[in-house]
């Protein structure tokens, strides 16, 4: 599997490691995570952070980062994906034709993340503190 993008950021004492997985142009790309106590490990299991959703016609997220908006808990992910043609999911792309967008990562109690689910559109918050 290809793995590229590596993303390091820690939250409530838990290290999270994020990646992306597979190639852009294939189903099963997508970004997946793990978590220790310290940089060091040992290391869970990757889980899938986010992944394509092909009945909304959004594919090839991945390519991610995470960041804290300062003096806040709230975090954001980035990442690209495919922007939609009505003529077909490739016809006039071909694996580099991307838009970027934001949205809202959560944490569950376990310290787990909670599953990013792709929305038409972007995540949009004022920048105002």
């Amino acid at each position: 599997m290809f793995r590229r993008a590596i993303w390091i950021h820690k939250c409530n004492g838990i290290c999270y490691a994020s990646w992306s997985e597979n190639d852009a142009r294939e189903p099963e790309y997508c970004v997946k995570y793990a978590t220790a106590e310290s940089l060091h490990g040992p290391w869970s299991e990757p889980r899938v952070l986010l992944e394509q959703d092909p009945a909304r016609k959004l594919y090839a997220t991945g390519h991610h980062n995470i960041v804290n908006v300062p003096g806040t808990d709230e975090w954001i992910i980035t990442y690209h994906r495919f922007a939609y043609n009505p003529a077909g999911r490739w016809v006039g792309g071909d694996g580099c034709h991307r838009e970027v967008v934001f949205a809202p990562l959560d944490y569950n109690p376990d310290g787990s993340l909670v599953p990013v689910r792709p929305q038409v559109g972007s995540y949009v918050r004022s920048l105002t503190f």
